[in-house]
């Protein structure tokens, strides 16, 4: 089975090659397979997705004259390479050079990709070979003068003699005797020699040598005896240009084989770059990330989209993404749901990706997926009819099948498309039911979509599968090309069949053929989905109240400790300092009586003991109250009552008593909702309001007003009612400041509230608190 083309993974390799530059990365492309240890596959990933940053730092190289250079290293058949030769090498010394260039002069650019840094560390720079070609080698491919000493010398003499023959041969034309006989007077090479054209039947005019006729045989071309000689030394001087050129680029070959190992080095790293930078353009083009790639066989998949789709449309909004997790609580999932409802490309998307994945390449999903490690990706979809091996549909759906059993094991991902299908309905839902069955036994990983009713029953009460229904938009009557996971699918066929305009009465007919059962079945799962979204609803308003709730209890618990051992250290101090000073009283008294004692004055002496015994009582109690350091004695709640506003001492602030269960005492803090025993609670006509304020407690005596509102998750629409009735009963109570919970997040929430606050005439100003108060995440709102 050619699960490959099934799932066209061809066809990105296709794409792939196209992103490639030279012939050998295009044949990397062509030829990519999962890899089958999961140390590459990490290590290709890492680097294209460091090489992914790279270009879109806008640095991107030119990799289309990197040709293969092996053939000129392994197969030398000649003593000289020709000028393709060179320059191919040329190319591959320039380009490496260039790439290590940038590297050096842009190296702020690269602190953040070290293995793609270590891929350019081990190119060798060439420069004795980049000179040695611009010296010796034009554009065109001539040898330059410049390529020896030698050659530019015999070129010189060349220059040289050639001015002079061309100046003797001027001469001759102009002679007046030869006037009737020069055919034009032009000066010609024929053979490599300089010639005069004379008419025909005017040999014997001009002694020299003939050198052949026009194509009409008007015109002799003649080699006159004074230029023989000097035309035999431009000859020698040509043949010596030419021995001269040859021992230069043989210099130059044996040069270059010197420099073997280093050639090759950077010509396999630079097809390694073109194949890797063709990887990263790829993945940039469907904004594709590098996935976890797991031992596990698991499958986790967040916002995937089909990467041949993005291709195709370039406009992601145009490919709807969906979620997948697979291996963990369940292997297979059991895909239902209308026709062109989006079932067979989901199959795709998954068993492409994965193949990707496993290939190094970037996926179009989210970073946080995770493809497990699969030896065997085995796929059935679509109409596999083969009119050359005589085999129906269904036929080479069984081959297909029987494969997927003989070789699946733990360690396989199957993806199926209408299982059982293509015959007798009953027979082969009873087929697809033992199919699955078998490949649970043996472990396998994987998707199957269906329309058989069993088969989804199957899946509901199977351990370990699972049913997923592909959406279908009842009031438009189209398919939504998303699928949600717990429940499986209606085929809607007839409400495609309405829709595509089929005749009523045949719809009519089709409604009452269809029978009770699955109408009834159609209503159980649209009820259950409504259910299952209601309560979905709930769980997330539930557990968002929780969170919220726990973490206030948390910030309380660390601003009660806080508070406490601040203020018994604040105590210990105070009292300290009050038993010194006593301390130095009674001294100073005492020796104040002294003075008095000597005097003999006995009532003024009766009134200093006194006095005295007054210090000394005043300090014991200091010294008791020190040791005890107790929390100021408040009168405790001893029947509580609904409605009544007590003081919470965990809390240190004030609430309201909602109701009073068995368990304890449910007060409403500030919105807060908690459950706390009678000895936490207090008669608030008890707490001294100088304890309040010296705390910062902002103590109320206003019911069930709130000074606080939080809206941590709520859009600033479904906020806003909330606010309003928010500010309007803390305004009405009389309250000073309100506090406003939104949250940091994009600051989108904060920025919409403050825009808000800034037209509300009765509030004299709004600002962010201390850090250690909320910071931006809270907003205090001021009345005037």
């Amino acid at each position: 089975m050619d699960s490959y083309k099934q799932l066209e993974f061809d066809k990105i390799k296709r794409i792939l090659a196209n992103q490639c530059h030279s012939l050998t990365a295009k044949r990397f492309a062509l030829s990519l397979l999962p890899l089958k240890k999961i140390t590459e596959i990490r290590q290709r990933q890492i680097v294209v997705s460091e090489i992914q940053e790279i270009i879109k730092r806008r640095h991107d190289y030119d990799f289309h004259n990197i040709y293969d250079i092996k053939p000129l290293f392994y197969h030398y058949e000649h003593l000289t390479y020709s000028y393709p030769e060179f320059h191919k090498i040329y190319k591959v010394v320039t380009t490496s050079a260039e790439i290590i260039g940038d590297h050096t002069n842009n190296k702020n650019s690269f602190s953040d990709t070290p293995e793609y840094q270590k891929i350019i560390e081990q190119l060798v720079l060439l420069p004795e070979i980049s000179k040695k070609f611009a010296r010796t080698f034009a554009d065109d491919g001539e040898v330059l003068d410049t390529a020896s000493p030698a050659l530019q010398e015999i070129r010189g003499r060349q220059s040289r003699l050639r001015q002079s023959i061309l100046g003797l041969l001027q001469k001759k034309i102009q002679e007046k005797q030869l006037e009737n006989v020069i055919q034009d007077k032009i000066i010609t090479l024929r053979d490599d020699r300089y010639v005069i054209p004379l008419k025909e039947g005017s040999i014997g005019s001009m002694p020299g040598i003939i050198h052949g006729y026009s194509g009409s045989r008007a015109t002799i071309f003649v080699e006159p005896n004074e230029a023989i000689g000097m035309n035999n030394e431009i000859h020698q001087l040509r043949q010596e240009e030419k021995e001269e050129i040859f021992r230069i680029l043989k210099d130059f070959t044996e040069m270059i084989q010197e420099y073997r190992d280093d050639l090759l080095n950077n010509y396999s790293i630079l097809g390694d770059l073109d194949f890797y930078f063709a990887i990263a353009r790829l993945g940039n083009s469907f904004k594709g990330n590098t996935p976890l790639v797991s031992e596990k066989t698991v499958i986790k998949l967040e916002n995937a989209r089909h990467p041949l789709l993005l291709y195709t449309m370039q406009d992601e909004d145009k490919v709807i993404p969906f979620d997948l997790e697979l291996g963990q609580d369940y292997d297979i999932l059991v895909l239902s749901g209308p026709n062109t409802g989006g079932k067979t490309v989901t199959l795709k998307t998954i068993g492409l990706l994965t193949m990707m994945a496993l290939s190094g390449l970037p996926i179009p999903a989210d970073k946080e997926s995770e493809i497990g490690q699969f030896s065997h990706i085995l796929a059935d979809i679509g109409d596999q009819q083969s009119l050359e091996d005589s085999l129906s549909t269904f036929s080479a759906h069984l081959g297909h099948i029987r494969e997927m059993l003989e070789i699946g094991d733990d360690k396989t991902m199957i993806l199926i498309d209408e299982i059982g299908a293509a015959t007798d309905p009953e027979q082969g839902a009873a087929l697809a039911q033992s199919i699955m069955e078998s490949l649970i036994g043996k472990g396998v990983t994987g998707v199957v979509t269906t329309h058989y009713t069993p088969l989804k029953l199957f899946a509901m009460n199977s351990e370990r599968c699972q049913n997923a229904a592909m959406q279908f938009d009842p009031d438009k009557h189209i398919p939504t090309y998303r699928f949600k996971i717990g429940l499986p699918g209606n085929s809607f066929a007839l409400e495609i069949a309405e829709k595509l305009g089929l005749q009523e009465e045949v719809l009519n007919r089709a409604k009452d053929l269809t029978g009770k059962q699955n109408v009834e079945l159609t209503d159980l799962l649209t009820r259950i989905s409504s259910e299952k979204k209601e309560l979905a609803q709930s769980k997330f308003q539930y557990d968002l109240r929780l969170n919220l709730l726990n973490q206030k209890i948390n910030e309380y618990d660390s601003k009660l400790f806080q508070m406490e051992s601040d203020k018994k250290n604040i105590r210990q101090e105070t009292v300290k300092e009050a038993r010194e000073f006593l301390a130095n009283l009674q001294r100073e008294l005492e020796s104040e009586i002294a003075k008095i004692r000597q005097k003999d004055n006995q009532e003024r002496k009766k009134e200093t003991q006194q006095v005295i015994k007054k210090v000394a009582s005043l300090n014991r109690d200091l010294v008791t109250e020190e040791r005890d350091l107790l929390v100021e004695k408040l009168s405790p709640v001893t029947e509580p009552q609904v409605g009544e506003t007590v003081w919470i001492r965990e809390l240190e602030g004030t609430g309201v008593i909602v109701a009073v269960e068995k368990n304890g005492v449910k007060v409403d803090f500030n919105g807060i909702l908690l459950v706390t025993d009678t000895h936490n609670l207090f008669y608030l006509s008890k707490v001294k309001k100088e304890e309040g304020k010296k705390k910062g407690v902002n103590i109320h005596t206003t019911g069930q007003v709130k000074t606080e509102l939080k809206v941590l998750g709520l859009t600033f629409d479904d906020a806003l009612p909330l606010i309003e009735g928010f500010l309007d009963e803390g305004y009405a109570a009389g309250l000073n400041k309100l506090r406003i919970v939104h949250g940091k997040g994009t600051g989108a929430l904060r920025n919409k509230i403050r825009s808000y606050l800034q037209g509300v005439p009765r509030i004299k100003e709004h600002y962010s608190p201390a850090p250690e108060a909320g910071g931006d995440g809270v907003t205090v709102v001021v009345f005037s």
